[in-house]
């Protein structure tokens, strides 16, 4: 994994663990804004602490959980102004 290039927004789930993302450099002519998960200390798997959850996206910007935390959210500025990204949350 490349190192990371300048965070933007986050949530934190209730177990501790981090979503965010990385929008620097990204347009739609040039898509690598990226969305991370971050696992909490004591739950990250043996050599991982960092998980891309996606990548090659216009502008990633905007960042929430539904209220049960079994879907992220991930608003793509650039490419489509309200434009939003479902995820499932990894396993724990």
């Amino acid at each position: 994994m490349s190192n990371l290039r300048g965070l933007n927004d986050s949530v934190i789930d209730r177990s501790g663990g981090v979503y965010f993302t990385e929008p620097y450099g990204s347009d739609v002519l040039n898509p690598n804004g990226r969305g991370f998960y971050l696992a909490p200390e004591g739950q990250q798997q043996k050599g991982k602490t960092l998980t891309i959850l996606m990548d090659q996206v216009a502008f990633p910007n905007g960042i929430t959980l539904s209220p049960g935390e079994d879907v992220l959210y991930v608003s793509d500025y650039k490419k489509i102004a309200s434009c939003t990204f479902r995820f499932l949350r990894p396993e724990r």
